[in-house]
């Protein structure tokens, strides 16, 4: 049986929402983490829920840990190229999540 224009852009509707949900989740995510790099916040708390935030430091520091037990490739990448020039990655790393953010929402 073959269903009608209208039933089918009923299911659409119907299956769109959680994809609305997801993008509007990540976009807050990515905002507030990169809202953390440029203000150098490294927690939030509203009401009784409470999160850490991975600020420019931290995402720099979390960096050095996982290139530290990494095989060889990965760790000389982050320690000889990376890590010599975090201020232009750190940019990278701030930048991408705040321009992120809306691009969930509009999309």
């Amino acid at each position: 049986m073959s269903r009608s224009p209208t039933d089918r852009k009923r299911g659409l509707a119907a299956t769109g929402w959680p994809l609305a949900v997801l993008r509007v989740f990540f976009g807050i995510v990515y905002l507030t983490n990169g809202l953390s790099k440029i203000t150098g916040t490294s927690g939030v708390s509203l009401g009784p829920w409470k999160s850490f935030l991975i600020n420019y430091d931290g995402a720099r520091e979390i960096l050095r840990h996982d290139a530290a037990h990494s095989i060889g490739p990965y760790r000389d990448i982050v320690y000889n190229v990376i890590h010599p020039h975090y201020s232009i990655f750190g940019a990278a790393v701030t930048s991408v999540p705040s321009s992120a953010s809306p691009a969930c929402a509009a999309c």
